[in-house]
């Protein structure tokens, strides 16, 4: 049979689950507020939670996918590749994918999924990073197209890089140099068109058009089969992302007479607003007088029609020119990048000015507005996360390091320099051996590899030499991979756990030394949980109720009653006073009569303390029982010796003589009485000094909560009122109160209802009346009009 924990392991249990509540509660955070849409699915796809991320990219609700299976978003078609993955997913651990899901709207999404299996409470889950690359895909299309259009236009269309290098050619371009694409693709133009053409005609006009400007010009071409034509030839500057002129668009018109030029040339206009219609990046053409000629139909749709007005006004709202405008630079023929913010859009571009020089040589200004609101938000999050990363890792009181596949640190946090008294730059570079002895540097170097080999993540117990000092430490080490899926190194988080095992090591010795001295005690001990069941009882009370050979933990009341045939129903009252104690609240005595299988009746001052939890519920229940029987035999004894001694008393009153010497007997018989009284208040004192005390002790020194604390507070005041002269005064045999009259007294100079003392005594109403009646005429107030309360209050004040 299993050993149940203990409360202290019970509390520690609980504390390591607050523990884990909190890095759950990170985890969800930063899951929640993650930039890519993230999911955590069973190993059959259903969804176990999502972030809004996720939602906002497939259009449903949190709920509405929390009640969804992966298969459900995804396409007929692609459905067995998916069941295929996740075969494949649960060979490999991970996966790297790119797929197509269906959003609410019944439109697809493109994304880019990356897949690994992890752990969450020992049960295996999948987790799901999923970025949306549908602008990705957008573009592509849009490339795409133009390759289509350069595909099926009737004239030579080609794309050479800054090396003079074809990288692109279409179709009229083969037919015209007689080569297949794959031929003239990787080729120089020299190779082409001859090393003399290129040096003389085709280069001076490609430098031209790679410094920024836009070339057209007219001249004689041979092609092989000697065929000579004259050609309209124009080069366009290609730039990147960021600006950087990366090629030349070549576009070459044959011009057999001046109405076929023209036309070709409207065929290239048109072709080339084609183009800027098409094109995510807005354009516009301004002249020397700020009117914008052109604006594409990107611009017009963020910033609206323009309406005849002035580049000022039109982007800026301004009624005169900016006063930072470079367009006199810019018709100099010289090249601007710049930045700006659209107030109207609530959106950041970079701009690229470049001169654009027409048929007359008048010099306009063309300007290429890139939107990069999305990319500076993402760079702006990417700078935030670094800094929160770099924030928590440096002040964490953890050690947290980054090493590669051979064993050398790449990164340290500020705690792993501390423990080694360094600075960080000493350590990056160095591995294990260089740190800790050879002995220590070889189980570490096992570890890793071993999480490398596994590509899992696994935590480890280190015991290292430090500070001149042993330090244990928790290690949770992981694989880093790159977006290939290779592995490149390990990752760190060790915790110093030594202060804790040395905590952990004294609560168990406390907790032997608090169980040594619960069973050694005479007194009935028992501890129960919130629900009754029983942790902790003494071989007193195991003893006491027949139960030395059961195994009562965990069981409640009711369930050892089976075990007790002479004590079931005590055992069953038991759980009664319990309840009764757990509504009351707070400390509770009562004197309960427990019989003997002998025939004989044990009477025993039961207290109960129940504690809760910070939130009220219940936590447990102290039981403390004293037996009291001799005590109140004792009391019983004097009490019969002084009825006897007074009835001698009575029989010489007389004689004078006789009567001094019975005063004076009976003096001293009354002193011997408190004497007695006096000792067995102490005996009683002592013994709760003995058996009570040193648990209460013992208690404060345990981790209890504020509440719990109160509550002891409560039991020490109790404790206390014991020796207090009130009981001592109402126990004097003079007046011949019975112990249970004693008991009604005192809760009648509590302020306790009739109806209260009933239930604290197990009483009926009458029969507390008739012991008030009784107290009134042995304290000789029958016939007077003052309350039983006043009187006792005033009469026998306790005394601290």
């Amino acid at each position: 049979m299993s050993v149940k924990p203990t409360y202290a392991e019970l509390i520690q249990n609980i504390d390591d689950l607050e523990k884990k509540n909190n890095e759950l509660k990170k985890f969800k955070a930063i899951f929640h507020s993650a930039n890519d849409g993230m999911a955590i699915t069973n190993l059959k796809g259903k969804f176990l939670d999502v972030n809004v991320k996720l939602c906002t990219t497939l259009g449903y609700t949190r709920e509405e996918l929390l009640q969804m299976h992966i298969i459900n978003l995804t396409f007929a078609e692609h459905q067995n590749d998916f069941k295929k993955n996740r075969t494949l997913l649960r060979e490999k651990g991970y996966l790297f994918l790119e797929t197509i899901l269906i959003h609410k709207d019944g439109t697809p999404v493109s994304l880019d999924i990356r897949i690994s299996i992890l752990r969450l409470d020992d049960t295996p889950v999948i987790q799901i990073v999923a970025r949306d690359i549908t602008k990705r895909r957008h573009r592509e299309k849009i490339l795409h197209s133009y390759k289509q259009i350069t595909s099926l236009t009737d004239d030579p269309v080609a794309f050479v890089d800054k090396d003079y290098i074809y990288q692109l050619v279409n179709k009229r371009s083969c037919r015209d140099q007689k080569h297949k694409k794959d031929t003239i693709i990787g080729m120089s133009v020299s190779a082409i068109f001859g090393e003399k053409i290129f040096l003389e005609t085709i280069k001076p006009q490609f430098d031209r058009c790679l410094s920024g400007e836009t070339v057209r010009y007219q001249a004689w071409f041979e092609l092989d089969n000697r065929e000579r034509r004259y050609r309209g030839v124009s080069y366009y500057p290609h730039r990147s992302a960021d600006g950087k002129i990366i090629g030349i668009l070549a576009i070459i018109h044959t011009l057999t007479d001046l109405e076929l030029a023209k036309e070709e040339w409207e065929v290239e206009r048109e072709r080339l607003d084609n183009i800027l219609q098409i094109i995510p990046d807005g354009v516009y053409i301004v002249n020397h007088q700020y009117i914008i000629e052109y604006i594409n139909p990107t611009i017009e749709k963020e910033l609206g029609p323009v309406n005849d007005k002035k580049c000022f006004e039109y982007l800026h709202d301004r009624t005169g020119t900016c006063t930072n405008c470079q367009k006199e630079n810019v018709f100099s023929e010289n090249s601007i990048h710049r930045k700006w913010h659209s107030t109207d859009a609530n959106k950041d571009y970079e701009i690229f000015d470049s001169p654009l020089k027409n048929a007359d040589g008048i010099f306009k200004e063309v300007a290429l507005f890139h939107d990069v609101t999305e990319e500076k938000k993402t760079r702006q999050t990417l700078e935030k996360n670094e800094m929160l990363l770099s924030g928590i890792i440096n002040n964490s009181h953890s050690l947290i390091f980054v090493k590669d596949t051979q064993g050398k640190y790449l990164l340290v946090n500020d705690q792993f320099e501390n423990y080694f008294n360094t600075e960080v730059q000493n350590i990056v570079g160095k591995t294990d051996f260089d740190l800790f002895p050879e002995k220590q540097a070889r189980k570490i170097q096992a570890n890793d590899q071993e999480v490398l080999k596994n590509r899992m993540m696994a935590p480890f117990e280190d015991v290292l030499q430090l500070r001149g000092s042993e330090h244990v430490f928790i290690s949770n080490k992981f694989p880093l991979s790159d977006s290939k899926g290779s592995v490149y190194g390990l990752a760190g988080i060790s915790t110093d756990i030594t202060q804790r095992k040395q905590l952990e090591y004294d609560l168990q010795e406390n907790n032997k030394r608090l169980t040594a001295l619960i069973k050694a005690l005479p007194d009935i001990i028992c501890f129960k949980n919130g629900k009754g069941k029983w942790l902790l009882a003494n071989e007193a009370i195991l003893q006491k109720f027949q139960l030395t050979d059961v195994a009562y933990k965990g069981k409640t009341d009711a369930e050892l009653a089976k075990y007790s045939e002479f004590y079931h129903d005590a055992l069953l009252t038991c759980m009664e006073s319990d309840e009764e104690a757990w509504n009351k609240g707070t400390f509770s005595r009562a004197e309960e009569i427990i019989p003997t299988p002998g025939g004989e009746d044990n009477f025993f001052n039961i207290v109960k303390i129940p504690l809760f939890h910070t939130d009220g519920t219940r936590q447990g229940l102290v039981v403390i029982g004293h037996d009291i029987t001799e005590h109140l035999k004792i009391e019983e004894n004097l009490r019969q010796e002084l009825v006897s001694r007074k009835r001698a008393a009575k029989i010489m009153t007389e004689k004078s003589k006789d009567l001094e010497e019975a005063n004076i007997a009976l003096r001293v018989l009354v002193k011997q009485q408190k004497d007695v009284a006096g000792e067995v208040q102490q005996n009683v004192l002592a013994q709760l000094e003995k058996t009570v005390l040193p648990y209460i002790s013992l208690l404060r020194q345990s981790q209890l909560e504020d509440k719990g604390k109160a509550y002891l507070d409560i039991i020490s005041s109790h404790v206390s009122e014991v020796g207090r002269s009130f009981i001592k005064k109402l126990s004097n045999p003079g007046l011949k109160l019975t112990q249970k009259e004693i008991l009604v007294a005192d809760l009648v100079r509590q302020g306790k209802s009739t109806k209260e003392i009933a239930q604290l005594l197990t009483l009926k109403g009458p029969s507390v009346e008739t012991y008030r009646n009784k107290i009134r005429k042995k304290l000789s107030i029958n016939n007077k009009k003052v309350s039983l309360y006043k009187y006792l209050s005033v009469t026998f004040a306790s005394e601290s």
